[in-house]
């Protein structure tokens, strides 16, 4: 069995920024030359996470946006 490891090295600037990854992992697959099997990705912080989902402006850029600040108001007061 092959087994891979590759590092994708990105920065946020917060207020919940998303970047979309599709182009690095793709291109961290090809050049592993890896034909078949799963890609796994895991993400360090414990304020940032990982998803999947249809890269669409309208999303990404305003309807996430919206979810996140009705679930944690920016303004609101947190002990942590």
């Amino acid at each position: 069995m092959i087994a891979e490891h590759n590092t994708i090295l990105c920065e946020t600037n917060g207020d919940s920024h998303i970047i979309d990854l599709t182009a690095d992992v793709q291109a961290s697959v090809a050049e592993s030359g890896v034909n078949t099997g799963q890609a796994a990705l895991l993400v360090h912080g414990s304020t940032a996470a990982l998803s999947t989902l249809e890269y669409e402006p309208g999303l990404v850029n305003h309807d996430i946006r919206t979810a996140m600040e009705r679930l944690a108001p920016h303004d609101a007061y947190y002990k942590h």
